[in-house]
């Protein structure tokens, strides 16, 4: 079996060890929820998916915990990539570009985004360390909202910018669940609702006022 190297990888706040097993794990576990669902998800099948023994959850993530606390974290980790390369990219209004790089990435990874927000591994509640990883994710939508309110006519305070980005990304969110559920109660092309959707949203920060 392999020992851990001591070459690290990102996997939530904290660096883990990284090594091809370690990698294959984690991947093997999304497929499983993925194409199996939450009850497939023991580490008995896991381990079998990923081509190694038992063991090799317990060396690399000390149990199943351990390895579902790892996949909730590498969710928001491929999650925030894009984003932030979305951002990078910035073509237009930075709470349009991030609400676009939304969307877009749940919708080609639907079974990540299940992981984060959805309750998707039977019986994991994320640890604290676990919670503020995800948290760290905001910080993300946070910047778009704070580049956004940049032009406002009134200085705006970072408590305000905060609750703008809650009320962001709660809009976000719940039009992106309801899609993914096949639940739009409105007739209409999905982006063309999310867009307007979105621009609403932009709209009733209504920066003219006083913060």
């Amino acid at each position: 079996m392999a020992s851990p190297s001591t070459k690290t990888s990102g996997t939530g706040s904290t660096s883990k060890p990284s090594s091809p097993q370690r990698e294959a794990l984690l991947a093997a576990a999304v497929d499983v929820l993925q194409t199996e669902g939450p009850t497939a998800f023991t580490v008995r099948h896991v381990t079998e998916k990923a081509n190694c023994s038992t063991t090799g959850v317990y060396t690399w993530f000390g149990g199943k915990q351990g390895l579902a606390e790892a996949v909730f974290c590498a969710a928001f980790d491929r999650f925030d990539i894009t984003m932030r390369s979305a951002i990078g990219q910035l073509n237009g209004s930075p709470g349009r570009v991030g609400a676009i790089a939304y969307r877009q990435w749940a919708r080609a990874n639907p079974t990540d985004y299940v992981i984060m927000f959805g309750k998707a591994i039977p019986d994991y509640e994320p640890s604290p360390a676990a919670l503020e990883r995800a948290l760290e994710s905001f910080e993300l939508l946070i910047g778009c909202v704070r580049e956004e309110v940049k032009g406002a006519m009134n200085p705006v305070s970072d408590a305000t910018i905060k609750q703008l980005a809650l009320h962001f990304w709660s809009v976000l969110h719940g039009f992106v669940m309801l899609e993914l559920t096949s639940m739009i109660p409105v007739p209409g092309e999905p982006e063309a609702l999310y867009h307007a959707t979105v621009g609403r949203a932009l709209e009733s920060f209504n920066l003219s006022q006083p913060d």
